[in-house]
């Protein structure tokens, strides 16, 4: 008798642990950025470039050492087709990307103008994401 009481037990974990990978793997949800991220946490795009796109002999720094672009800088759009393995300083070439040191957004007082431009593309950046994750509930 307990030795039936233990194997359904394990069965029901057995079970159970495939359930929730399959929902989790499944699951995903919009975040502040406009990336999707699935049950996990982790990003929807940057799983499909390693499990579509990333080999060894190809790229010789570790995954985490490299950015994913979308080619048509939707964020939303994660086919493997859609998605670019480059490295940060390719990435930031492709996009024209400069730190804030560059900028001088590191002083406030100094270049109020550089930092408010800044604040207002990240509030519409925000405010587009919001309209989109309210799209998305409507459909809901």
């Amino acid at each position: 008798m307990i030795e039936i009481v233990v194997v359904l037990i394990i069965l029901a974990l057995i079970f159970w642990s495939v359930y929730d990978k399959i929902k989790k793997e499944g699951e995903r949800h919009l975040v502040h950025r406009g990336y999707y991220r699935n049950g996990y946490g982790r990003l929807v795009h940057r799983d499909t470039a390693f499990k579509c796109l990333y080999s060894y002999p190809k790229y010789s720094k570790r995954f985490r050492d490299y950015d994913i672009h979308h080619k048509d800088r939707n964020k939303l759009n994660n086919s493997p087709d859609n998605l670019e393995i480059l490295t940060r300083e390719e990435h930031n070439e492709k996009h024209k990307k400069r730190s804030k040191w560059e900028y001088g957004t590191h002083h406030n007082k100094e270049n109020p103008k550089i930092t408010k431009g800044a604040k207002n593309k990240r509030e519409a950046e925000e405010k587009r994401i919001r309209e989109i994750m309210s799209d998305e509930d409507s459909y809901l």
